[in-house]
């Protein structure tokens, strides 16, 4: 079960959304997540290293207490449950786990759960197209949240929106308030509500991917790919010289690095990576030059950002391109 997370999507929407309308944008992390929540199904669990039951010693002599929580005080009175049957001498004990912890099977979905019905209780509508976006309208006060695990980015109509959005979720969870966004999920916000702007740039992870496959102080390039450059499998090793000049390059490593961006704040790329990425498992000199080329593009459009600004109509527009070019793909 994999943790939840808003789509990226949802994300850039909401920063739109917050652009357009002069919303107040904010963040917060839920405290130790996953404790929140009750196990929904029993999972048993090896005594942890030093630990023993009540009553006995570990290694140290001490025996760490145990509170007894409801659910144990309840029909199961053991919270120390012992395989194969009664408690006995020579047993080997094993504990009932009472709630999620992180690296289970099950913690995301007990997690996500726990979360959804908090949100219901405090009127939040959750998004059809996306379960980790959840918003309201109550009194002319909007808010919308997309979560991320356990990290919430929010966006609410007025600052007394923001501290009583926060105030509610801080009712049911312990969390800790983060204020205005600057950095979030790599991404470095910049926002001017007088003039209705939001900026995103990735600059420092992009900086640092450079930094890694050595092109940090390499001449840069104006665009993403060589003009006229064909990438294909004419392009694949055919040669033993072909072969042994890949064995050290890390390709996909490198390609890696730049889908994050892409699908970010850096969608110039999309069409490059998309296409070198097809060769990934058999790549050869000619698109590891192509891949290096694309790195230095992006060495000089490192101040390129995504920018959401308020526009004359108040209703929002989404406006979409699409520029397709079947008769170009010499693959197919």
């Amino acid at each position: 079960m994999y943790a939840m997370v808003a789509r990226l999507e949802s994300f850039c929407i909401a920063m739109a959304i917050a652009a357009q309308k002069g919303m107040k944008i904010w963040q917060a992390n839920f405290v130790s997540a996953y404790l929140n929540s009750d196990c929904q199904y029993d999972v048993y669990i090896e005594l942890p290293p030093g630990f023993a039951p009540q009553g006995e010693d570990n290694e140290d002599g001490i025996a760490p207490q145990v509170e007894r929580s409801e659910r144990e005080q309840g029909d199961n009175e053991e919270h120390v449950l012992v395989e194969g049957g009664e408690l006995g001498d020579n047993e080997e004990h094993i504990l009932l786990l009472l709630k999620t912890v992180y690296g289970m099977m099950k913690g995301a979905y007990d997690w996500f759960y726990l979360l959804d019905d908090a949100f219901a209780t405090l009127e939040y509508y959750q998004s059809k197209a996306d379960l980790c976006v959840q918003s309201r309208l109550i009194n002319g006060e909007y808010t919308l949240t997309s979560t991320h695990t356990d990290d919430i980015f929010g966006v609410s109509t007025t600052e007394d929106g923001t501290t009583e959005a926060k105030a509610e979720l801080d009712c049911c969870f312990e969390i800790k308030d983060l204020g205005t966004p600057s950095i979030i999920l790599g991404m470095k916000i910049s926002q001017d509500s007088v003039i209705g702007l939001i900026s995103l740039t990735q600059k420092v992870y992009l900086e640092r991917m450079l930094e890694c496959f050595g092109m940090a102080d390499c001449n840069p390039k104006s665009t993403p790919l060589p003009p006229g450059i064909d990438i294909s499998n004419n392009l694949c090793p055919k040669t033993e010289e072909d072969r042994l000049f890949m064995i050290d390059k890390p390709y996909c490593s490198a390609l890696g690095g730049l889908m994050w961006a892409q699908v970010v704040i850096c969608p110039d790329l999309s069409y490059t990576v998309n296409t070198l990425v097809r060769f990934r498992t058999k790549p050869g000199p000619g698109h590891w030059k192509a891949l290096m080329h694309v790195y230095a593009y992006v060495r000089g459009t490192l101040d390129y950002t995504i920018t959401y600004y308020r526009g004359s109509d108040e209703t929002l527009k989404p406006v979409r391109y699409v520029d397709a070019n079947y008769g170009g793909d010499s693959g197919t």
